[in-house]
């Protein structure tokens, strides 16, 4: 994210950490939950986020 946005990962943890406490959240998850509930975000994975871990159709 910090790359998109020219800042430093320092200044987006900051920020982060702010909106956390600001709105008594304590994870990122809510965040992005309060994020698509307030119409902030689509709720849509970005296409060029990167595709790691393992996909529900890999586990047996």
């Amino acid at each position: 994210m910090a790359g998109k946005l020219v800042l430093s990962e320092r200044t987006v943890e900051g920020h982060i950490e702010r909106l956390m406490n600001k709105l008594d959240f304590h994870s990122r998850a809510q965040i992005a939950a309060w994020a698509v509930a307030s119409g902030l975000a689509s709720g849509r994975l970005a296409e060029t986020a990167p595709k790691s871990g393992t996909s529900a159709a890999e586990i047996p």
